[in-house]
């Protein structure tokens, strides 16, 4: 007996809200992800540590669930809660390894994904994401002065470093065909379009750095392993990396740790390891571009496609002053994240183009589908395509997911210890502080600078051997407050919040 139409419409409607309202609970779930991460880019950690604590406490799962363990350790770790955000951290790092153990994504994801959203799909992490995981967390550790911690995480680091290298890009299992679109062609006809060109003109200009290396984790590494070796293999590993380092950045204090650990003597004074982390990453912007489909039946239509865009914030404190009384010295850069996420983004835009495409194609393919469907009742035909359109209109969204609170920029400097264990800090929009260190081991100073005109982060370690007199691991320079413990205000914070753009 033929179903009636009415009766069939029903029918593929429940199916249409099963699919709406699976993509609406990731899609509410990453809203308070993107409203976390511009709450920490507004340089609020606190508020962002907060939403996202609540988030997880509730349940972090579903394909956004290593995301909002990557934005939870790193809102920990700003705020100085290494324990916490070392534990958030490996709950994103488990959920790598999880995706790992799964067959890459399928078509049968990417039409899902199609039908719904590309948010659907589970976020897998970026070769960056893989690598600054474990390194936050070993500085986490490096900071709570657990050595054993420390170490496993920096091999896990440099594990994953490896295997970024080895597999650069996630791919997608894809057939020629698919929603009676010529993927192929299609995809062909779209990376030569002036729409495309303009989008990718200005990721173009990056180059990777030689081997693919992340210029930051290794030298934190480094010194690591140089600060108080355990055996000759450590003091081995440390050069090595050093190497790698200056072969692939201009950094001269950098080449000069290495010119001194190679001196015959052996025998290094004890030295102030500046790390300089300032301003924020790219984040991932949705664009709308009107791009050719061609069809199989060799007519090509023309329907506009949402693309995740790369915007640059130049909003960044440049450089680090430090000065004794006997040397003063500037941060150089280290690592330049934006070139680092460029390079990624730009391998990924074929299997962005393809995603598109598959969602464009599944939403034509929807609404012929239904068309047909109701095409015997003009009224409920009219009703079906307009509810279908407003659906498809809805759900015709970019992936713009990703790590989006890491700096801009990773700079580095060194000096020899103080006699006097302390360093005078400085930036050039007016914030100074004073800092305590080891006058009789190496140390290890982090500051992070959220951005101009807002105080920057201290947090300090002792490596190896620790001098006879305590000093603090971490505080705040903010200029006269050196241990304030907030960034900014909350005008301000909004201020920069509307700067950035509202959550999408």
């Amino acid at each position: 007996m033929p179903v009636p139409v009415g009766s069939r419409f029903v029918r593929d409607a429940h199916a249409l809200t099963a699919l709406c309202l699976a993509a609406l609970g990731g899609g509410c779930q990453y809203q308070t992800i993107r409203e976390a991460q511009l709450a920490h880019r507004a340089a609020e950690p606190r508020l962002a540590q907060a939403e996202l604590a609540s988030l997880a406490s509730s349940g972090l799962k579903g394909p956004h669930e290593i995301l909002g363990w990557l934005e939870l350790g790193s809102a920990d770790h700003a705020l100085g809660r290494f324990d916490a955000s070392s534990r958030a951290l490996l709950r994103a790092e488990a959920g790598f390894d999880e995706q790992d153990a799964r067959p890459r994504t399928s078509l049968t994801e990417e039409l899902f994904a199609s039908a719904t959203s590309p948010l659907s799909v589970a976020y897998r992490g970026s070769p960056t994401d893989r690598i600054m995981a474990p390194t936050l967390r070993a500085m986490n550790a490096m900071m709570l002065g657990d050595d054993e911690q420390a170490r496993l995480a920096f091999n896990e680091a440099a594990f994953r470093q490896e295997a970024s290298v080895v597999d650069r890009i996630s791919s997608i299992d894809i057939a020629r065909q698919a929603n009676g679109v010529d993927l192929a062609r299609s995809v062909e006809a779209g990376m030569s379009d002036p729409a495309v060109e303009a989008v990718l003109a200005s990721v173009r200009a990056f180059e990777p750095y030689r081997g693919f290396t992340n210029p930051f984790a290794e030298m934190l590494h480094a010194v690591y392993r140089l600060a108080a070796p355990r055996d000759d293999a450590d003091r081995e590993r440390g050069v090595a990396l050093l190497r790698s380092v200056v072969g692939t950045t201009d950094n001269a204090h950098a080449r000069d740790l290495l010119i001194e650990t190679q001196e015959p003597s052996g025998d290094r004074a004890p030295s102030v390891h500046i790390f300089f982390a300032s301003g924020f990453c790219p984040i991932r912007e949705e664009i709308r571009i009107d791009l050719p489909l061609v069809l199989l039946n060799d007519t090509i239509d023309y329907v506009g496609l949402a693309f995740p865009r790369l915007a640059f914030d130049d909003r960044a404190v440049p450089y680090l002053d430090a000065e004794t009384p006997d040397a003063s010295v500037r941060t150089e850069t280290l690592a330049d994240m934006d070139r680092l996420m460029a390079v990624e983004y730009r391998e990924e835009f074929p299997t962005l183009l393809t995603r598109a495409i598959l969602a464009a194609g599944a939403k034509i393919a929807a609404s012929y589908g239904i068309n047909e469907a109701t095409r015997d009742d003009e009224t409920l035909n009219a009703a079906a395509r307009i509810a279908a359109g407003l659906y498809l209109y809805s759900q015709n969204r970019a992936d713009t997911r990703g790590w989006a609170t890491l700096p801009k920029t990773y700079s580095y400097a060194r000096l020899p210890a103080p006699r006097d264990g302390e360093i005078l800090l400085g930036t050039p929009d007016g914030h100074s502080a004073f800092v305590e260190v080891a006058s009789d081991a190496d140390s290890l100073v982090f500051v992070r600078s959220m951005r101009p005109g807002v105080g920057f982060q201290v947090r300090v370690a002792a490596l190896g051997e620790r001098g006879e007199e305590e000093m603090p691991r971490s505080g705040i320079g903010t200029g006269p407050e050196v241990f304030s413990p907030e960034f900014s205000s909350t005008e301000e914070a909004s201020r920069a919040r509307k700067e950035v753009g509202g959550a999408g």
